[in-house]
């Protein structure tokens, strides 16, 4: 077992590197540190208190990754569509508050929707 950089402390220490006390430790740090028991950065907490133009730069970003799985990457464009629907439309005029209030509530359904896509992601 050589690391690059390493070798001197291999040298002092390699019997306990070889032993079995050595792996017992790795295994045990490996199993506390394992991705089920690290809670996430981002919550969806977090993401609901986000403005819905961030949740929906975080979808492009996501549409436009091509490493991502090409059903992600059309659910993200949907989120991006909807969105550009939404926010592209003529404003309400002025004096129409039960215009501008249902875009309100479109919009806030599909922040919800999008923190719902997005939480398991992030």
């Amino acid at each position: 077992m050589a690391i690059q950089g390493l070798e001197p402390a291999l040298a002092r220490h390699g019997s306990f590197i070889d032993s079995a006390s050595y792996r017992r430790v790795i295994a045990r740090i490996a199993k506390i540190f394992s991705p089920d028991k690290i809670p996430r950065m981002v919550s969806p907490h977090d993401l609901q208190r986000l403005d819905a133009i961030l949740l929906a730069v975080m979808c492009k970003k996501l549409a436009q990754d091509e490493t991502a799985k090409p059903a992600l990457r059309a659910k993200a464009q949907a989120f991006i569509d909807e969105w550009h629907k939404l926010v592209d439309n003529e404003p309400a005029p002025q004096g129409n508050g039960k215009q501008f209030d249902a875009i309100k509530d479109q919009v806030a359904e599909l922040k919800s929707r999008m923190v719902v896509f997005l939480a398991p992601l992030i």
